[in-house]
């Protein structure tokens, strides 16, 4: 069984490795690809329409501060029968 602490060790390293892949990812999309597969244009264009028209996104998008964080909580581990 897991104590909470361990419990809490374990939620931590997952969120730090899902951050630190989520960092990888948006950093090789934005300078080695320059590609928005993601598709942060679009919500831009969607809801800042104003702001959309003022910039070159695609000048703007290799610069663009992009920020994912992760809250992960495990709900309950499953058991294993020997």
């Amino acid at each position: 069984m897991f104590t909470v602490d361990q419990f809490s060790i374990l939620e931590q390293k997952v969120e730090e490795i899902l951050n630190k892949r989520s960092e990888t990812l948006i950093d090789r999309l934005q300078h080695d690809f320059k590609v928005d597969t993601i598709g942060y244009g679009g919500l831009i264009k969607a809801f800042y329409p104003k702001i959309w028209k003022q910039i070159d996104w695609l000048q703007e998008y290799p610069q663009a501060d992009i920020q994912i964080t992760y809250e992960y909580h495990l709900r309950n581990i499953g058991m294993v029968n020997q």
